[in-house]
């Protein structure tokens, strides 16, 4: 699979969820892109009605990939077809739009 040149507005007040398997009180991460600029991330645990605010980030555009910058930490993402695979903490995720 190849990645695909970014388009800001394919992200822009888009929701991307991944769902995961290796943490069993969560149910998923969202990121919820809120601007061409700014993304959040959410986390809905198994035990909780709604989903429960984790961070909020800085995005850098960078050719075909996404740099996800939140205080002194960051992580890239890449968008692969409806996909954005993303390297969290030396973890695989693959996240799938929402909404």
């Amino acid at each position: 699979m190849r990645s695909e040149k970014l388009t800001k507005s394919k992200f822009q007040a888009s929701n991307w969820q991944c769902s995961v398997e290796v943490e069993k009180d969560v149910e998923y991460y969202e990121l919820r892109f809120t601007s061409d600029k700014d993304v959040e991330g959410w986390i809905k645990k198994t035990d909780a009605i709604n989903p429960e605010f984790i961070f909020s980030a800085f995005l850098i555009w960078n050719q075909n990939l996404i740099v996800i910058q939140k205080n002194e930490e960051s992580f890239i993402a890449i968008p692969i077809g409806n996909q954005l695979i993303a390297n969290i903490d030396d973890e695989l995720m693959v996240f799938s739009k929402v909404a």
